[in-house]
């Protein structure tokens, strides 16, 4: 039997899970749309394009999970940092690659909405209860 987050665990901001989410329906339709280049792709690049397409899907079920349980800073860190290595990379050194603009535009875009995701997730965990406590201890 798999244990039940707290609730305090699963609290989380509606927009966070919704930014998640779109992010999810995002790396699924860029799986969707991967799959007849795999199929159409060399013998030398194939596993390159396989490589892609399933990590379209493992961030999608990156991003789902943390829409549903979002107190997980380690996976927020890896799943960030991963998103944020391409358009890194690409205004670095693949600067000259054939798809760095794409890297940069997509995947720079991808990591803003984490970021934005993390921060009002984290919000929702940890300043929520803080403002319901103030409030409580307000004199009326």
């Amino acid at each position: 039997m798999i244990p039940r987050p707290s609730p305090a665990a699963t609290r989380s901001s509606p927009v966070a899970s919704a930014i998640l989410a779109l992010c999810a329906v995002g790396a699924m339709g860029a799986a969707v749309t991967a799959v007849p280049r795999v199929a159409a792709a060399y013998p030398a690049v194939q596993g390159a394009e396989l490589w892609r397409l399933v990590g379209y899907l493992t961030f999608a079920g990156l991003f789902l999970i943390l829409a549903r349980n979002p107190d997980q800073p380690a996976l927020w860190a890896v799943t960030i940092a991963s998103k944020a290595a391409l358009p890194l990379a690409a205004l670095t050194v693949i600067r000259a690659a054939d798809e760095a603009s794409t890297f940069l535009a997509v995947d720079g875009i991808v990591t803003v909405l984490l970021v934005t995701a993390y921060l009002l997730a984290r919000r929702a965990r940890v300043g929520a209860p803080a403002v319901a406590a103030a409030r409580e201890e307000v004199p009326a």
